[in-house]
């Protein structure tokens, strides 16, 4: 049964004209399905399988709350293998436009054409570059 408590506790304290001043506030909230031994005495004098109905109704929410957790935790796990597999293919691709670049600034050497070699060269430096470096999210 849901409860409120809220207590509320001050202390002052005076050394050598200093006055200390403590203020100490707690809130407790509980949203037990199942009622206090005080509570549920009553009505376990009406009838004696109150107890049992109440314990049977914490199990079947302690059972809901171990689903959707366990729903919560596969959900993270897949995110979390889904963000990795992304990583993982970036890097790979990331290796191959390297080799590309690389391959095209060797095959414009051996052609003769030293622009294109510096073209992709600098897009070969660059790329090898943008590997390391991390953006802003």
């Amino acid at each position: 049964m849901a409860k409120q408590l809220h207590t509320r506790s001050h202390t002052e304290i005076e050394k050598d004209g200093v006055r200390g001043y403590n203020l100490e506030e707690r809130i407790t909230i509980s949203d037990s399905l199942v009622p206090t031994a005080d509570e549920l005495r009553p009505l376990q004098d009406l009838d004696p399988k109150f107890s049992e109905f109440f314990m049977q109704i914490a199990l079947k929410e302690q059972d809901n709350r171990h689903e959707s957790h366990m729903a919560e935790v596969e959900t993270s796990n897949a995110e979390l293998k889904r963000s990795a597999n992304n990583e993982i293919l970036g890097m790979i691709l990331a290796f191959l436009c390297v080799l590309v670049f690389g391959a095209l600034t060797a095959l414009s050497l051996y052609l003769e054409s030293n622009i294109m070699a510096g073209i992709f060269g600098v897009f070969g430096i660059s790329s090898i570059v943008g590997s390391f470096v991390k953006g802003r999210k």
